[in-house]
């Protein structure tokens, strides 16, 4: 049985995570992916802030990844 490993990559523009299943070393497979435009970064420049609507949808998409990464039993995640 595979174990499986998740990653997420939080960016200025979109979130992007992907669950993969990893049968032995080097040998993997995405079962599962998502990509959302949060834009993070919008404003950011001219405000010196985060935007609430743009952190609230972060937060929706951080939930949706915990959602998926119980259902799969996800043994690590990596972020950046």
């Amino acid at each position: 049985m595979a174990d499986h490993y998740a990653v997420i990559d939080v960016g200025t523009n979109a979130m992007r995570w992907q669950i993969a299943a990893v049968d032995h070393p080097k040998h993997y497979r995405i079962v599962v992916q998502d990509r959302q435009p949060v834009r993070l970064g919008r404003q950011v420049f001219q405000t010196g802030k985060l935007n609430a609507q743009a952190v609230d949808a972060g937060l929706r998409v951080l939930k949706d990844f915990t959602s998926a990464t119980d259902r799969y039993r996800v043994k690590a995640i990596r972020a950046a």
